[in-house]
């Protein structure tokens, strides 16, 4: 999201302000590509955008508010506003009351604000109801198909006839003139560019779902063709390992974070097997994380788990397609319902009990509320609070989680994250096999 400025608006200490300040490094963790263990490659990246007759520039939206005196945001006057009578048609829940006043403050006083609630807390709901107070035209920015599908469902949800377009690259400019002409635009992040900036010019709010993965050095760029006068950021987890999230201070400063971490009550069983693997490196880990995944042992314990809890839906999380397959057919032939998100999957059926997903599938965005039981069926770190989540869906649910536990050293660190994660959220960590002394163990 920037803010375009005209070259005779940019003075000469403006320009080395722009070259000598708006800029991160982004940091390449990838350290078993590196002869050197420690080392860490670094690329700079230039959040800003000159045009190509030099004539415009632009700069990242709250950095260019706060340093560059000329520049202002675009007035109400020149943008679309939203259809007569669009209102938001339900009730906010108690986190959403809770900081819905600081989030139209951060607004009002600086144009943005970035909101990151933990995963459930209803992050969608709320950016919607701020869509109707400011009165503009929205343009929703996703990166993925299915978040693209859930921002349909959720607006068509809070908004009674709500006009929706989905943008995407037209060359007919009839039909792209129709999809402009709605209150709620949709569009996937790599489009944007392609697009080009003229189609979002009357959009007066710019909303980023899950905007740690737009941060990303290439989808990052779409953000350069977007002006709207207001900017909302949603992400449960605003971080990135390679240091990119840095960006997030140059559209939305460091004072407009609204953050809520996740706190519910649930149980964990920690499943500890004597599984061996051979020692990890540059070319044996992947291989290894195979082994873990199609271990047959392993992979039909989590199957007799299933089929024992019987009252409970089940998420099982998988790194392999071929594993998520195994343990789905040894579950339909249990006669268990069950849907399967691999590969190019990225819906369920909702009469499903269990669903097995790889894990690229079920993280950002993913929502079923009926889950109230986890299985980690493979080895997960990054990002872990996304998984978890999905669990804990409503406030009533108890949910209980399955972790697996193989000996091999990094496994075990692995786990070790995922067991400060569990306790920050009112985690209790039990022995499975004290509390199941029935079950054979691996």
């Amino acid at each position: 999201m920037s803010i375009v400025i005209t070259a005779s608006q940019l003075s000469e200490q403006d320009e080395d302000r722009v070259i000598n300040e708006v800029f991160v490094k982004k940091i390449d963790q990838n350290s078993f590509a590196q002869p050197f263990p420690n080392y860490k490659k670094e690329t700079i990246i230039r959040p800003y955008y000159m045009s190509d007759d030099g004539e415009r520039a632009y700069l990242p939206f709250r950095w260019a508010l706060d340093n560059i005196q000329t520049v202002s945001r675009p007035p109400r006057s020149s943008l679309t506003p939203l259809t007569h009578g669009t209102k938001f048609n339900s009730t906010l829940r108690s986190v959403q009351r809770e900081i819905k006043d600081e989030c139209i403050a951060n607004l009002n006083n600086h144009g943005c604000s970035l909101i990151s609630l933990y995963p459930g807390a209803g992050k969608t709901a709320l950016s919607i109801y701020l869509a109707t107070k400011i009165g503009l035209k929205t343009l929703i920015v996703c990166h993925r198909l299915v978040l693209i599908e859930q921002w349909k469902k959720a607006i068509a949800r809070f908004i009674d006839e709500p006009r929706i377009g989905f943008v995407k690259t037209e060359k007919n400019p009839e039909k792209m003139r129709k999809v402009l002409d709605n209150d709620f635009l949709i569009v996937n992040a790599q489009n944007v560019k392609k697009i080009g900036e003229d189609a979002f010019k009357g959009v007066g709010l710019v909303i980023v779902d899950e905007i740690h993965a737009i941060m990303a050095e290439s989808l990052s760029e779409c953000l350069y063709h977007l002006s709207p006068r207001y900017l909302v950021g949603l992400s449960a987890t605003p971080t990135r390992p390679d240091g990119l999230d840095r960006l997030l201070d140059f559209y939305f400063g460091t004072d407009t974070k609204i953050t809520r971490e996740l706190y519910h009550p649930h149980l964990v069983y920690r499943i500890d097997t004597s599984i061996e693997y051979e020692e990890d490196s540059k070319t044996q880990w992947s291989a290894m994380i195979t082994s873990q995944c199609m271990h047959e042992m392993r992979n039909r314990l989590m199957v007799d788990i299933i089929l024992y809890f019987k009252d409970r839906h089940f998420l099982v999380l998988c790194k392999r397609v071929e594993q998520a397959k195994w343990i789905a057919r040894q579950l339909e032939d249990a006669r268990e319902k069950v849907s399967v998100m691999t590969e190019d999957v990225n819906d369920y059926d909702e009469e499903s009990r269990i669903i097995v997903s790889s894990v690229q599938k079920t993280g950002c965005g993913f929502s079923f509320d009926k889950l109230d039981a986890l299985i980690i069926a493979s080895d997960v770190e990054e990002y872990f609070i996304q998984y978890l989540a999905r669990v804990m869906r409503t406030e009533e649910v108890k949910p209980i989680v399955f972790d697996v536990v193989d000996p091999h050293h990094s496994l075990k660190k692995h786990f070790s994250a995922r067991k400060k994660v569990y306790q920050n959220a009112g985690g209790v960590i039990k022995d499975f096999y004290k509390e199941f002394p029935h079950f054979q163990k691996i």
